[in-house]
């Protein structure tokens, strides 16, 4: 092998590292505003006599509908971010962080925390992009063999 062969897949190596790193990056601030919106959209103050308002279940199933999106598209971000969001899910479980109704009402950022964690939609979404993300990355593997 040349001596520019050499140098030009390690630089193709290089390159391929910060791609895969500024994605894993973004999966992060991606995970941290997915966990957010979610639970700041379970905590809509929408009043009627449902269970469950039906806007709420609307704006879930945006936020749920982009996070495929992101997962599918963008498998290395998705599977970052759906980690991010199990991972804050599983620490405010294991710190025991707490909610009332008035901490979610301000949507302080325990209350936001400790409801996301105690309605599952986080949970839900986190595994939603890891499986997704995973599904699509095993796809790209078999179709490049």
């Amino acid at each position: 092998m040349a001596t520019s062969d050499i140098h030009m897949q390690t630089s193709r190596a290089h390159a391929s590292a910060g791609r895969v790193t500024l994605a894993v990056v973004a999966g992060v601030v991606v995970g941290l505003l997915a966990y957010y919106v979610i639970s700041v959209v379970a905590t809509a103050p929408l009043t009627g006599w449902f269970t469950v308002h039906p806007l709420i279940l609307l704006m879930v199933g945006v936020v749920a509908a982009a996070s495929v999106f992101v997962s599918w598209r963008v498998p290395v971000i998705g599977l970052a971010a759906g980690v991010v969001v199990l991972a804050i899910v599983a620490f405010v479980v294991v710190e025991r962080v707490s909610w009332n109704s008035s901490d979610v009402g301000t949507l302080t950022p325990t209350g936001v925390l400790g409801y996301g964690a105690a309605s599952g939609y986080p949970i839900m979404l986190g595994a939603v992009m890891v499986t997704g993300s995973i599904m699509q990355l095993l796809t790209q593997r078999t179709h490049r063999k």
